[in-house]
Order: C-alpha cells, then sequence, then structure tokens
C-alpha cells in the first residue's frame, strides 16, 4: 500500500468529516434481515431469513447458525453467555457466545416476536397462541400461557361468570379433600366416618355471544412481552392484549382494542401505550389507533387515532412519545393527552421502534423509502438520513454514540454519531 492509500485511510479512521453522522463500516450477511440486532459489550447478534449471525463490534464475522427453515424475525436477547432466540421452522434456541447449541424448544408454531430475558429466565410466545416460560440454565418449564386446564374453557378465565364456575370447581376440590382426610382419620381410630359428600360437579356455563367470550388465544404474532409490575404484557391477533401473572401464567386481564394486536407494549408512569392495526374492512372500516392502558387494570385510559395500521412500538423521550405507522407517518405525541405535536412523511412503512440520542430520534422506512432518518425531536425536521437498498423493519439500536440497524439488502450498518443540532 502506498503512502497517499494510507493517509486517506487514516484520515477516513480519524472521522475528519463535516457529515454529522458517519458510516463505520458495513457487514454483508447470507440473507436478508428484518431482526433488530442486540448489542453487547463485545459481539453483535441479529438474525436472517436463514439463522442467526455473531459479528464482532468491528463488523468481523465471528460465527453464524443456519439450520434448515431458521428464519430469525425477531431481536435475540441475553442472558449471561447464553443468546436466545425464536424462529418461523417453530423451535426456540438458546446458543452460547461461541456458537455452539446449548438447547432447543419446540413450540406449536412459528415464533417471531423478540423473547424477553431476566432473571433465569426467558419469556416468549408463538403462533400456537401459548406464551412460555423456561429456565435459561436447564430449559425447565414454568408455566404455559393459558394452560391445558384454562383451554378447555367456555371463556376467558377473567370473565366473572367462567370465574364463579372455577371458584365453585375449586370448593368442590377442596370438600373432596376434606372428605376423604376426615375418613381416613375416623379410619385410623376405629370409629365409623360421617356421612360426606362434595356435591354435584358444577356446570359450566355456556358460551355467549360477544367477542368478550372468544377463547383460547389466537397467534400470538410479532408483539414482544415486557415485563410491568408483576405482569406479562403484549398483544395478539385476537383482537387483545394480555396481561399474564409473571409468577403463575395465570390471565390478569386483557383488553380487546380494534383491530390486531402486532405492536409491542411499552410502559411509563403506569401506563401502557401500544397500537393497534384497525380493521380495514367490512361496514365501519378503521384505521390504527394508539392506546394507553393502565397497567394494572387493562382499562383504556386514552387514544390517538393513526392514518393506518400501526406496527410500530412507541419510544417514551420525557413527555413525548415517538412511533409511526404503516402509511409511512412518524407522530411525535404528548405522553399524557396523546395529541398530536407534529408529524413526518416518509415513502415507506413504518414498523419499528423509534431511537432515541439526545436531540435526535432514528427511525427506518420500509418498501419505496429504504431510508434510516434522524428527525430533530422538536419539529420532525430530517436532520440526516441514509438510504440503503432494501426495507428496513428493524429497530435501530444505540449504543454509547454508535448506530446500529439491519436492512432487507442483507447487510448491517454501524455509524458513528459525532453531531446533534
Amino acid at each position: 500500500m502506498n503512502y497517499l492509500a494510507v493517509t486517506i485511510l487514516a484520515w477516513g479512521g480519524l472521522g475528519c468529516t463535516s457529515e454529522p453522522i458517519t458510516k463505520s463500516w458495513v457487514f454483508v450477511s447470507k440473507a436478508p434481515s428484518v431482526s433488530t440486532p442486540l448489542v453487547t459489550k463485545d459481539r453483535i447478534f441479529f438474525g436472517s431469513d436463514v439463522g442467526l449471525d455473531a459479528i464482532n463490534r468491528l463488523g468481523g464475522f465471528v460465527w453464524r447458525l443456519d439450520r434448515q427453515g431458521m428464519g430469525v424475525v425477531g431481536g435475540p436477547a441475553a442472558y449471561e453467555d447464553i443468546v436466545l432466540f425464536g424462529s418461523t421452522n417453530s423451535q426456540f434456541y438458546a446458543a452460547s457466545y461461541d456458537g455452539r447449541m446449548v438447547w432447543e424448544y419446540t413450540a406449536g408454531a412459528r415464533i417471531k416476536s423478540d423473547p424477553l430475558a431476566e432473571n433465569d429466565s426467558v419469556i416468549f410466545s408463538s403462533y400456537d397462541g401459548h406464551v412460555y416460560k423456561m429456565a435459561v440454565e436447564d430449559k425447565k418449564m414454568q408455566w404455559i400461557f393459558p394452560d391445558n386446564a384454562a383451554e378447555e374453557l367456555p371463556g376467558p378465565p377473567t370473565n366473572p361468570k367462567i370465574k364463579a364456575y372455577t371458584d365453585a370447581v375449586q370448593a368442590r376440590i377442596k370438600v373432596a379433600a376434606d372428605c376423604a382426610a376426615n375418613a381416613q382419620a375416623a379410619e385410623a381410630e376405629g370409629k365409623t366416618a360421617e356421612v360426606c359428600s362434595a356435591g354435584a360437579e358444577p356446570a359450566p356455563p355456556a358460551s355467549e355471544n360477544g367477542a368478550e367470550w372468544e377463547w383460547p388465544p389466537a397467534d400470538f404474532a410479532y408483539s414482544s412481552p415486557i415485563h410491568v409490575g408483576k405482569l406479562i404484557i403484549l398483544g395478539n391477533m385476537d383482537w387483545n392484549v394480555y396481561a399474564i401473572d409473571a409468577d403463575s401464567g395465570q390471565l390478569a386481564w386483557r383488553t380487546r382494542l380494534n383491530g390486531t394486536v402486532t405492536s409491542s407494549p411499552v410502559a411509563g408512569d403506569g401506563v401502557v401505550y401500544i397500537g393497534s392495526n384497525g380493521r380495514l374492512g367490512g361496514k365501519s372500516p378503521e384505521d390504527g389507533r394508539l392506546y394507553a392502558l393502565d397497567s394494572k387494570t387493562g382499562k383504556i385510559v386514552n387514544s390517538f387515532q393513526a392514518k393506518n395500521e400501526i406496527n410500530s412500538s412507541v419510544r417514551i423521550v420525557g413527555d413525548n412519545l415517538f412511533f409511526g405507522d404503516v402509511s409511512g407517518n412518524v407522530y411525535c405525541l404528548d405522553a399524557k393527552t396523546l395529541k398530536e405535536k407534529w408529524s413526518f412523511k416518509t415513502n415507506g412503512p413504518i414498523r419499528a421502534r423509534p431511537a432515541a440520542y439526545k436531540s435526535l430520534i432514528f427511525i427506518g422506512a420500509g418498501v419505496g423509502d429504504n431510508q434510516m432518518y434522524a428527525l430533530e425531536q422538536a419539529t420532525g425536521k430530517v436532520f440526516w438520513k441514509y438510504k440503503t437498498q432494501g426495507k428496513i423493519e428493524s429497530d435501530p439500536v444505540i449504543d454509547g454514540d454508535e448506530l446500529f440497524f439491519t436492512s432487507h439488502d442483507r447487510r448491517l450498518y454501524a455509524f458513528k454519531i459525532r453531531k446533534t443540532p
């Protein structure tokens, strides 16, 4: 290499540029990606249509897991030195940082949402209509929602008539157990046991018409679980948001929105914000809405009417909410009133959750646009943008002053944020 080439590389490495955000490197994967990267101290993990890639922080290849049908849509999660991720082949995987498969679990259908890893457990959902909680280290199942007993009910366990029925069943079981214990004690003492009966088995209530009776849950699709207080909360394709007791796996509440729910919930100040895709057909079509739900009860506190489906999840920054819709609109709302402060129109659908850095909000746009945007939080004005060769559906990730995101052009991009407005 001649001196001139070395000098050019040195100047490039020092970032001598007037550009506020500069590209550091690009990693080319084996297949397109919509997976949000997991950025750790020395590794970056992300999924693609054929598996999971691990690269170093300089964009160098480390390893790849690519089994038959292993399409990884959701962003991976980490617990200590284990990477956790689901796949469209219905498998959930735990792999070590060195690329060794630790264990795998077969669900009943595709897994497309991000898993939630915390303490020594991982929680993930599937299109099979279930949410799973497992121990990371030994793969022990801690609970499945809904369990077999709940699935056989004629309606959701939180419905008053169903709750009265299940309470009666449990009361009868207790009476029967007490009768058996008394009979055993009398026999031990050589006495004749008193006549004791648990009574007739309670009759389950008949299913009634109405959406509130639709049960069990339909597909858990792209909506990823979050932990709020004692609850695990996520959305479902049956138009409902579900809250599950984190310890027992029992239904705490569910709230019906105005359409399928593929947006992931985000919590702040006792409120859960989540988007709905609306109902785009029938006699009374309605576009998606952003809802504010009471996190303890699921009661709808407020909502905002968008211009199309809301697949995106919100980013809370101070008193502001940032998110997008499928028409390509990026919104900034007041977090308390859900009143619009500004909106910005892109040329492609917004499906990801924005990322914030100082006075900027970052968001990528999909087919027809393919750009990553940095917008000024106060106004929505474009501060910077970068065009890729494919749709961007993954969440941008900020780590320090570095920006990472994947594109359907098979690339993971790394940028350095050097200036802000």
